[in-house]
């Protein structure tokens, strides 16, 4: 995920330093969608590096102090342009899909034990993800599209997660039959399960 365009696109709509682009990037992302506090300072010095922002100012807190940082106008030349390029789909490619595209019936015990604790961790998060879910009465006519923006990644995470679940659950019922058959699956439990 290009991390460091959205921070470079939260430095032009103001100036902002690390926890503050982080909390703000959280914010506009959601749960679904978790960015480490590192992630966005690795970004903020790789965008410097590149002239992309400059430092506007520093304030001290006590012993801390916070480094403020502001888009350069090459940097907003590097943002449009970043949003102007098309969109595409990203391919699976994830840990998960490289692990199972390996895994040996050997390993089969191991995995349906990982794949019953991923089922709960993504039950765990459509939880917690829909748990701040605004109901329709709550939303003003108009919405805004700061709103909108947001109820629209909101669902695009759901959606993620309920496929991640689905994907889950087909699986462990093809790992317990592998495991229960030394390696094999029947053919309609297979076809089944994919269909």
């Amino acid at each position: 995920m290009p991390v460091k365009h959205a921070v470079l696109g939260l430095l032009m709509e103001r100036a902002g330093y690390g926890y503050d682009v982080a909390n703000r990037l959280s914010e506009r992302l959601g749960p679904g969608v978790p960015v480490s506090e590192g992630t966005v300072h690795s970004s903020i010095k790789s965008l410097r590096n590149e002239g992309y922002i400059e430092l506007v100012r520093r304030t001290f807190r006590g012993d801390q102090v916070a480094v403020w940082y502001s888009a350069t106008r090459s940097g907003a030349g590097r943002y449009h342009g970043w949003l102007d390029e098309p969109l595409v789909l990203e391919p699976v490619r994830d840990e998960l899909y490289l692990k199972f595209a390996m895994v040996d019936v050997g390993r089969l015990p191991r995995f349906r034990a990982e794949f019953k604790r991923l089922e709960l961790e993504c039950l765990a998060e459509i939880a917690v993800h829909t748990r701040g879910y605004p109901l329709a009465d709550d939303l003003a006519d108009p919405v805004s599209w700061g709103v909108a923006r947001r109820l629209l990644l909101d669902s695009r995470a759901l959606d993620h997660l309920n496929g991640n679940l689905a994907f889950i659950r087909r699986t462990l019922g093809v790992l317990r039959w592998a495991e229960e058959q030394g390696g094999t699956v029947p053919r309609d439990r297979l076809l089944e399960a994919v269909s």
